[in-house]
């Protein structure tokens, strides 16, 4: 049996999107790899059944550079069936007028080199790809699509959901500054401060008696409320550019407040599936 559970591979006319849409599977765990020969893929595929590491899922960028190959892909597909490896192709295209377009933009040279007539050479080009479309098990048009756009309609092709999001959070002290990794940023310095309380100046929002004293508070659980309900917004925004945030929730110090609504944001997250792991960057701080 292979360790190798499944092998996307992602073609389709260049300026389609190809390389969006390998670092879209890169972000979902794929290990990818782009412009392999197709005759060396099984070749690698031999090597990361040998690695010690598990790459049980990969990702294999093609284009039209492969041209004298691309007949062979019939021979390459039956390989994988007789390791018994699921595969799927996803064949990228655009309008024509698009991809023109996205040339200029980016003043790139196409990889079947630099012709005056752009719009000829993108038909040649669909020709020599036909025989990879004709297999492939999705076709992606992405004329209307930005890099945003084209990364969740590869997660939603793959049938990924919330456990396909990886969300790290972290609580800290706003006088130690804002972790600079984040991508959002929560203030609850707002909220009543368990400092000023002498028996618990000395504990942690991880501490019972804080967690008891902040959840009796009114204002707390608001807080916790609509930031949870932003936070649960932003990750099902269709466009959302952010695939594995960092969520940073700060108070004064960083021990008490900022530590129990992580704790307790990070648990309402987990039960609704998602991958989070919790940081405490200042807990140890004094």
């Amino acid at each position: 049996m292979s360790k190798i559970k499944e092998v996307i591979i992602v073609t389709g006319l260049s300026g389609a999107g190809k390389t969006t849409a390998l670092k879209a599977l890169q972000d979902l765990q794929y290990y990818t790899v782009d412009n392999l020969p197709l005759s060396l893929i099984p070749v690698f595929i031999d090597l990361m059944e040998k690695s010690e590491i598990p790459y049980d899922k990969l990702a294999l960028g093609i284009d039209v550079r492969e041209r004298p190959f691309l007949s062979e892909i019939n021979k390459i597909l039956k390989e994988l069936e007789l390791r018994k490896i699921n595969y799927r192709i996803f064949y990228l295209t655009a309008k024509v007028d698009v991809i023109v377009r996205r040339f200029k933009e980016a003043r790139r040279i196409h990889p079947l080199g630099q012709v005056a007539d752009l719009k000829k050479i993108i038909k040649l080009e669909q020709k020599y790809l036909e025989p990879v479309r004709e297999k492939a098990t999705e076709v992606i048009d992405t004329s209307s699509f930005d890099i945003h756009r084209l990364s969740r309609e590869i997660a939603e092709r793959l049938n990924r959901s919330a456990s396909a999001i990886y969300i790290t959070i972290i609580s800290f002290g706003f006088s130690r500054g804002i972790p600079e990794n984040s991508d959002l940023v929560f203030n609850a310095r707002v909220l009543p401060n368990p400092y000023f309380v002498p028996e618990l100046k000395d504990k942690t929002g991880k501490d019972r008696e804080v967690k008891e004293f902040l959840s009796s508070k009114e204002e707390v659980n608001a807080f916790i409320e609509s930031t949870y309900s932003y936070i649960k917004f932003f990750l099902e925004s269709r466009d959302s550019p952010i695939w594995n945030p960092v969520i940073s929730i700060g108070c004064t110090g960083g021990r008490h407040r900022s530590v129990y609504v992580a704790e307790v944001i990070a648990g309402m997250l987990m039960e609704e599936g998602y991958n989070v792991s919790v940081t405490h960057r200042d807990l140890e701080e004094l």
